[in-house]
């Protein structure tokens, strides 16, 4: 039982070490409040990476490509329009 505690402690421990292994979307209102957030870039074009932009399932989304975990979204943007 023990190795196994041990086993689950490494493999738990080891999650953040993969958090910026690409890019982070960052989910917005159309008030510019923060949703939260989903790894990857969710379709958007590598092009528009860092730029708020409308998406037909939530209103607005930005990629970053450097973060630590989904908090590392800014709390409010400026939205296009």
């Amino acid at each position: 039982m023990k190795k196994i505690l041990i086993g689950l402690t490494f493999v738990m421990a080891g999650g953040a070490a993969w958090a910026d292994d690409g890019p982070l979307t960052c989910w917005y209102s159309a008030t510019g409040t923060s949703l939260g957030a989903d790894s990857g870039d969710q379709g958007i074009a590598v092009a528009d990476y860092g730029k708020v932009v409308p998406m037909s399932y939530e209103p607005f989304a930005m990629v970053i490509t450097t973060w630590n975990d989904g908090n590392d979204c800014p709390e409010t943007v400026t939205v296009p329009g």
